[in-house]
């Protein structure tokens, strides 16, 4: 059995490949294709955290209670069952290959200790290893996250303030070290049997002007597969930038509430209902710095970029009908045009009483819930004070 190993990176058209694995499982098992969903759905939500490192929580192991060695191990021990178990009933069923999708593993498994340890797992239930790897240019990357930093209920608008700062803090230079990212893959892939067909696939997104490449086409193109539907190759997109206006009120939510709150049931449910109503009532852009902001952001990375494309062979995903790229020695185009002058500007007096007629309104909807998330919002106004 061969592996197909989807690694990302994150906001990179992960939720859009995992979307088509999903909607189209039995057509690809009966091209000898198994799409594991043993490993946490089809994101292989459990996977990275078998192997980050001791010290390392995030989100998921807190809520799963991965604090102690103990309760690691074996979380790590039913994951790895579990997969054994699919394994073979994808070779009962007829496959020759599984495909694995997680873009969780780039933006974890930061060390090359935790790579290591889990590619020597996988590569002892497969006879090779063919990996995948898209890239899109640091900046555009960022972007792509404020909106889902703020569904996930945390205050910090992130991106507003690396790309104004000009230097991101060390999560975010580990995240977008991609010269990082490709050799820590590269040195495990290497280490596995050199008789085997492991492959490394290097895919850069092309996106001058805004256009969008086609890169789940090119992702089954890949695989062999090119027979999937039109309709189901262009999903919806669930992750996709919320307008200014519905970012503003949604920060002012996560802010009023606390971070240290945003996992409470009452809050996750309210916040749910209060991204329904904002994304109903605001149209338009998310937030974008100014092209200069962008540009300096995005200079911090270049040289690593250049080197990535010095050591490694790379290939470009472009937009339909688009020539390929003439970057020289860069990675990624620097196109900056579609970013505004000046970054975008809140109108926080309207937005905070637009937030006050939203709560208003989910008062009367939602009682219970809407009580605890006020006496919330009271407690961290008195602790912000003192």
């Amino acid at each position: 059995m061969h592996l197909v190993l989807h690694i990302g990176s994150a906001k990179a058209g992960s939720t859009a490949i995992q979307s088509i694995l999903e909607k189209n499982f039995e057509r690809l098992e009966n091209q000898g294709v198994w799409v594991a969903r043993s490993l946490g759905g089809v994101s292989a939500r459990h996977l990275a955290p078998c192997f980050m490192e001791a010290t390392q929580v995030d989100d998921f192991s807190a809520r799963q209670g991965l604090t102690s060695l103990g309760r690691r191990q074996r979380f790590i021990e039913q994951t790895l069952d579990a997969l054994s178990d699919e394994l073979a009933q994808a070779r009962r069923r007829g496959c020759s290959r599984m495909v694995i999708s997680s873009e969780h593993l780039q933006s974890r498994l930061l060390s090359e200790s935790s790579v290591l340890r889990c590619i020597d797992a996988l590569s002892s239930f497969f006879e090779a290893i063919h990996m995948v790897l898209y890239l899109r240019r640091q900046d555009r990357a960022l972007l792509s996250r404020t909106s889902e930093y703020l569904r996930g209920g945390w205050v910090a608008w992130g991106d507003q303030e690396a790309f104004t700062h000009g230097r991101a803090h060390r999560c975010a230079t580990d995240f977008f070290d991609y010269h990082g990212l490709v050799s820590r893959w590269s040195v495990a892939l290497d280490r596995l049997d050199k008789t085997a067909t492991n492959r490394f696939d290097i895919r850069v997104l092309d996106e001058r002007s805004g256009l969008r490449p086609d890169f789940a086409d090119d992702f089954f193109t890949l695989l062999g597969i090119a027979d999937l539907p039109t309709t189901v190759k262009n999903p919806s997109r669930p992750h996709a930038g919320l307008p200014l206006s519905a970012q503003a009120v949604l920060w002012l939510f996560n802010r009023w509430v606390s971070e240290g709150n945003r996992a409470r049931p009452s809050v996750v449910k309210m916040r749910e209902v209060l991204l329904d109503r904002v994304s109903l009532k605001y149209e338009g852009a998310s937030w974008r710095p100014s092209q200069l902001d962008a540009e300096r952001f995005y200079s911090q990375f270049e040289k690593a970029n250049q080197q990535l494309k010095r050591r490694w062979h790379v290939s470009y995903v472009r937009p339909t009908g688009t020539d390929g790229p003439v970057y020289g020695d860069a990675l990624f185009d620097h196109d900056f045009s579609t970013y505004p002058y000046s970054a975008d500007r809140v109108d926080w007096r309207r937005m905070i009483r637009d937030f006050h007629e939203i709560l208003i309104d989910m008062d009367a909807d939602y009682s219970d819930d809407m009580a605890e998330v006020r006496g919330l919002m009271r407690q961290a106004s008195a602790e912000t004070r003192l």
